[in-house]
Protein backbone atom coordinates (compact mmCIF):
# COMPACT_ATOMS: atom_id res chain seq x y z
CA UNK A 1 0.00 0.00 0.00
CA UNK A 2 1.11 3.56 -0.93
CA UNK A 3 1.00 6.50 1.40
CA UNK A 4 2.09 10.63 0.56
CA UNK A 5 3.40 12.88 1.69
CA UNK A 6 6.40 13.20 0.87
CA UNK A 7 5.23 9.50 0.15
CA UNK A 8 5.47 6.58 1.89
CA UNK A 9 6.24 3.29 0.90
CA UNK A 10 8.00 -0.04 0.96
CA UNK A 11 6.36 -2.41 2.90
CA UNK A 12 2.95 0.28 2.93
CA UNK A 13 5.04 2.06 -0.09
CA UNK A 14 4.08 5.84 0.38
CA UNK A 15 2.49 8.18 -2.00
CA UNK A 16 4.40 11.76 -1.54
CA UNK A 17 7.45 13.87 -1.63
CA UNK A 18 8.39 17.29 -2.91
CA UNK A 19 10.91 20.05 -3.03
CA UNK A 20 11.64 23.54 -1.91
CA UNK A 21 10.41 25.78 -4.63
CA UNK A 22 11.85 29.00 -3.75
CA UNK A 23 15.19 28.17 -1.87
CA UNK A 24 16.04 24.56 -3.60
CA UNK A 25 14.53 21.24 -3.24
CA UNK A 26 14.72 19.83 0.17
CA UNK A 27 12.42 17.62 1.04
CA UNK A 28 11.58 15.48 4.09
CA UNK A 29 8.62 13.79 6.11
CA UNK A 30 5.14 12.62 4.76
CA UNK A 31 3.71 14.36 2.10
CA UNK A 32 1.20 13.21 -0.32
CA UNK A 33 -1.04 10.31 1.06
CA UNK A 34 -1.66 7.87 4.25
CA UNK A 35 -3.16 5.02 5.81
CA UNK A 36 -6.84 4.41 5.70
CA UNK A 37 -8.60 6.02 8.50
CA UNK A 38 -10.29 3.19 9.69
CA UNK A 39 -7.97 0.23 10.79
CA UNK A 40 -5.32 1.55 9.31
CA UNK A 41 -1.75 -0.48 9.24
CA UNK A 42 0.37 -1.11 12.45
CA UNK A 43 3.24 1.39 12.49
CA UNK A 44 5.64 -1.46 11.87
CA UNK A 45 4.52 -2.00 8.73
CA UNK A 46 4.77 1.93 7.25
CA UNK A 47 7.25 3.38 5.02
CA UNK A 48 7.38 7.01 3.98
CA UNK A 49 9.72 8.16 1.10
CA UNK A 50 10.96 11.72 0.93
CA UNK A 51 13.14 13.02 -1.44
CA UNK A 52 16.26 16.09 -2.27
CA UNK A 53 16.52 17.31 -5.82
CA UNK A 54 19.07 13.87 -6.26
CA UNK A 55 18.18 11.49 -3.90
CA UNK A 56 15.37 8.74 -2.44
CA UNK A 57 15.51 8.51 1.09
CA UNK A 58 13.18 6.25 3.07
CA UNK A 59 11.88 6.90 6.52
CA UNK A 60 10.41 4.57 8.87
CA UNK A 61 7.42 6.32 11.76
CA UNK A 62 8.20 2.71 13.72
CA UNK A 63 11.78 3.23 14.50
CA UNK A 64 12.18 6.73 13.73
CA UNK A 65 15.18 6.11 11.38
CA UNK A 66 16.11 7.30 8.00
CA UNK A 67 17.82 5.12 5.21
CA UNK A 68 18.71 6.99 2.36
CA UNK A 69 17.67 4.23 -1.05
CA UNK A 70 20.49 6.39 -3.75
CA UNK A 71 20.66 8.89 -5.95
CA UNK A 72 17.88 9.35 -9.06
CA UNK A 73 19.66 7.39 -12.02
CA UNK A 74 18.32 9.03 -14.84
CA UNK A 75 17.92 6.83 -17.89
CA UNK A 76 19.57 9.38 -20.41
CA UNK A 77 22.27 10.26 -17.81
CA UNK A 78 21.14 13.37 -17.05
CA UNK A 79 21.04 15.06 -13.62
CA UNK A 80 18.46 14.65 -11.68
CA UNK A 81 16.74 17.92 -10.31
CA UNK A 82 13.21 16.56 -8.50
CA UNK A 83 10.52 18.86 -7.55
CA UNK A 84 7.74 16.73 -6.09
CA UNK A 85 6.86 12.60 -5.54
CA UNK A 86 3.93 11.34 -5.44
CA UNK A 87 2.86 7.37 -5.22
CA UNK A 88 0.05 5.70 -6.39
CA UNK A 89 -2.15 2.90 -5.04
CA UNK A 90 0.19 0.23 -6.03
CA UNK A 91 2.79 1.64 -4.39
CA UNK A 92 4.44 2.65 -7.94
CA UNK A 93 6.68 5.95 -7.44
CA UNK A 94 6.99 9.07 -9.92
CA UNK A 95 7.98 12.01 -9.40
CA UNK A 96 8.49 15.29 -10.93
CA UNK A 97 11.16 17.67 -12.76
CA UNK A 98 11.54 20.55 -14.15
CA UNK A 99 10.42 19.40 -18.13
CA UNK A 100 9.62 15.75 -17.43
CA UNK A 101 7.71 13.01 -14.95
CA UNK A 102 9.51 9.59 -14.02
CA UNK A 103 8.86 6.62 -12.55
CA UNK A 104 11.03 5.22 -9.30
CA UNK A 105 12.11 1.85 -8.80
CA UNK A 106 12.96 2.41 -5.01
CA UNK A 107 15.20 -1.43 -5.33
CA UNK A 108 17.55 -0.19 -8.14
CA UNK A 109 16.77 3.30 -8.10
CA UNK A 110 16.29 3.57 -11.83
CA UNK A 111 14.83 6.23 -12.91
CA UNK A 112 13.09 6.10 -16.13
CA UNK A 113 11.36 8.86 -18.18
CA UNK A 114 7.66 8.34 -18.37
CA UNK A 115 7.45 11.41 -20.70
CA UNK A 116 7.95 15.03 -21.02
CA UNK A 117 5.11 17.69 -20.08
CA UNK A 118 6.71 20.81 -20.70
CA UNK A 119 9.67 21.95 -22.75
CA UNK A 120 12.40 23.34 -21.12
CA UNK A 121 11.47 27.18 -20.94
CA UNK A 122 8.01 27.29 -22.28
CA UNK A 123 6.46 30.16 -21.58
CA UNK A 124 3.01 28.50 -21.21
CA UNK A 125 3.60 26.22 -19.05
CA UNK A 126 5.04 26.36 -15.38
CA UNK A 127 6.88 23.09 -13.62
CA UNK A 128 4.54 21.09 -11.55
CA UNK A 129 5.96 21.86 -8.01
CA UNK A 130 2.75 19.94 -5.91
CA UNK A 131 2.24 16.19 -7.08
CA UNK A 132 -0.42 14.16 -5.69
CA UNK A 133 -2.54 10.90 -6.88
CA UNK A 134 -6.35 11.24 -6.03
CA UNK A 135 -7.96 7.94 -4.79
CA UNK A 136 -10.56 6.90 -6.92
CA UNK A 137 -13.48 7.38 -4.75
CA UNK A 138 -12.17 11.15 -4.32
CA UNK A 139 -12.19 11.19 -8.34
CA UNK A 140 -14.99 12.02 -10.45
CA UNK A 141 -13.91 9.32 -13.02
CA UNK A 142 -14.24 6.35 -10.07
CA UNK A 143 -10.47 6.00 -11.02
CA UNK A 144 -7.37 6.72 -10.07
CA UNK A 145 -5.87 10.02 -11.06
CA UNK A 146 -2.47 12.70 -10.88
CA UNK A 147 -2.50 16.49 -10.20
CA UNK A 148 -0.08 18.69 -10.20
CA UNK A 149 -0.05 22.45 -9.19
CA UNK A 150 2.60 25.31 -10.15
CA UNK A 151 4.02 28.05 -8.26
CA UNK A 152 1.60 30.15 -9.57
CA UNK A 153 -1.45 27.79 -8.57
CA UNK A 154 -2.29 26.55 -12.14
CA UNK A 155 -3.63 23.05 -11.01
CA UNK A 156 -4.09 20.28 -13.77
CA UNK A 157 -4.73 16.52 -14.43
CA UNK A 158 -1.70 14.91 -15.87
CA UNK A 159 -2.82 11.84 -18.30
CA UNK A 160 0.68 9.54 -17.79
CA UNK A 161 -0.49 7.35 -20.83
CA UNK A 162 -0.70 10.76 -22.88
CA UNK A 163 1.40 13.05 -21.60
CA UNK A 164 -1.71 15.83 -21.74
CA UNK A 165 -2.22 18.14 -19.44
CA UNK A 166 -5.87 19.15 -18.63
CA UNK A 167 -6.30 22.66 -16.87
CA UNK A 168 -8.30 22.11 -14.44
CA UNK A 169 -8.55 25.79 -12.54
CA UNK A 170 -6.44 28.15 -10.39
CA UNK A 171 -6.24 28.77 -6.62
CA UNK A 172 -8.26 31.83 -5.60
CA UNK A 173 -6.16 35.45 -6.34
CA UNK A 174 -3.33 36.22 -4.65
CA UNK A 175 -2.44 32.63 -4.07
CA UNK A 176 -0.14 30.34 -5.08
CA UNK A 177 1.44 26.71 -4.24
CA UNK A 178 3.15 26.85 -1.09
CA UNK A 179 4.74 23.42 -2.63
CA UNK A 180 2.07 20.67 -2.04
CA UNK A 181 -1.28 18.31 -2.06
CA UNK A 182 -1.78 15.44 -0.43
CA UNK A 183 -5.42 13.74 -0.87
CA UNK A 184 -6.96 10.93 1.94
CA UNK A 185 -9.27 8.62 0.92
CA UNK A 186 -12.67 9.19 2.37
CA UNK A 187 -12.01 12.73 3.54
CA UNK A 188 -10.30 14.98 0.87
CA UNK A 189 -7.97 16.78 -0.85
CA UNK A 190 -5.87 19.44 0.85
CA UNK A 191 -2.82 21.89 -0.67
CA UNK A 192 -0.74 24.09 1.52
CA UNK A 193 -1.33 27.92 -0.62
CA UNK A 194 0.93 31.12 -0.11
CA UNK A 195 0.25 34.46 -0.36
CA UNK A 196 1.75 36.12 -3.66
CA UNK A 197 1.44 39.95 -4.35
CA UNK A 198 -0.02 41.45 -8.06
CA UNK A 199 3.12 40.67 -9.77
CA UNK A 200 2.63 36.95 -8.20
CA UNK A 201 5.27 37.06 -6.02
CA UNK A 202 5.27 35.54 -2.51
CA UNK A 203 4.82 37.99 0.28
CA UNK A 204 7.61 37.54 2.80
CA UNK A 205 6.26 36.85 6.56
CA UNK A 206 2.27 36.34 5.60
CA UNK A 207 1.56 32.77 6.75
CA UNK A 208 0.20 29.64 4.52
CA UNK A 209 -3.19 28.60 4.18
CA UNK A 210 -4.64 25.29 3.75
CA UNK A 211 -7.01 24.64 1.20
CA UNK A 212 -9.29 21.79 0.25
CA UNK A 213 -9.62 21.20 -3.75
CA UNK A 214 -12.71 19.18 -4.69
CA UNK A 215 -12.23 17.74 -8.62
CA UNK A 216 -15.90 17.79 -10.77
CA UNK A 217 -15.91 15.53 -13.54
CA UNK A 218 -15.13 18.43 -15.82
CA UNK A 219 -14.32 22.28 -15.73
CA UNK A 220 -12.04 24.18 -12.88
CA UNK A 221 -11.57 22.61 -9.82
CA UNK A 222 -13.20 24.45 -6.41
CA UNK A 223 -10.69 25.33 -4.12
CA UNK A 224 -11.84 26.31 -0.33
CA UNK A 225 -9.39 27.82 1.89
CA UNK A 226 -9.69 26.73 5.26
CA UNK A 227 -7.76 28.74 6.93
CA UNK A 228 -3.88 30.13 7.58
CA UNK A 229 -1.10 27.88 9.39
CA UNK A 230 -1.37 29.32 12.87
CA UNK A 231 -1.25 28.41 16.57
CA UNK A 232 -4.48 29.32 18.82
CA UNK A 233 -1.93 31.89 20.28
CA UNK A 234 -1.24 33.30 17.28
CA UNK A 235 2.11 31.98 15.75
CA UNK A 236 2.01 31.78 11.85
CA UNK A 237 4.12 29.02 9.50
CA UNK A 238 4.79 29.69 6.58
CA UNK A 239 7.08 28.11 3.61
CA UNK A 240 5.04 24.70 4.46
CA UNK A 241 6.48 23.08 1.05
CA UNK A 242 5.56 19.61 2.19
CA UNK A 243 2.51 18.04 2.98
CA UNK A 244 0.88 14.73 4.59
CA UNK A 245 -1.38 12.86 6.65
CA UNK A 246 -1.45 10.33 9.49
CA UNK A 247 -4.80 8.58 10.47
CA UNK A 248 -6.98 12.01 10.15
CA UNK A 249 -4.18 14.61 10.75
CA UNK A 250 -2.27 16.74 8.65
CA UNK A 251 1.21 17.40 8.88
CA UNK A 252 2.81 20.26 7.55
CA UNK A 253 6.83 20.40 6.96
CA UNK A 254 8.47 24.19 6.67
CA UNK A 255 11.94 24.88 5.13
CA UNK A 256 12.70 25.42 8.52
CA UNK A 257 12.84 22.22 9.11
CA UNK A 258 9.56 22.01 11.25
CA UNK A 259 7.06 19.12 11.70
CA UNK A 260 3.37 20.50 12.04
CA UNK A 261 0.12 19.32 12.89
CA UNK A 262 -2.76 20.95 11.01
CA UNK A 263 -5.99 20.70 11.97
CA UNK A 264 -7.76 19.68 8.41
CA UNK A 265 -10.95 21.58 9.67
CA UNK A 266 -9.39 25.00 10.83
CA UNK A 267 -5.78 25.47 10.05
CA UNK A 268 -5.07 25.45 13.89
CA UNK A 269 -1.36 24.20 13.83
CA UNK A 270 0.67 22.55 16.77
Amino acid sequence: MALSACDTGGRIPSRDAEANPDSGPVDSGLRDSGPPIDGGPRLDDVLIYAHSEDTLYEFSPFTNTVTELGVFDIEDGSSPNMLDLAVDGTGRIVTVGFTEIYVVDPETMETLISFTYREDRDPDIDPLFGLSFIPADLSPSGREILIGATNSGDLYEVDPVTARLTPRGRYPDNWGSSGDITSISGLGTFATLRQRDADGRPIEGEPDAVAEITIPSSGDATIRIIGTTRTAGGETFTKLFGLGYWGRDLYGFSSEGQLLQIDRETGITT
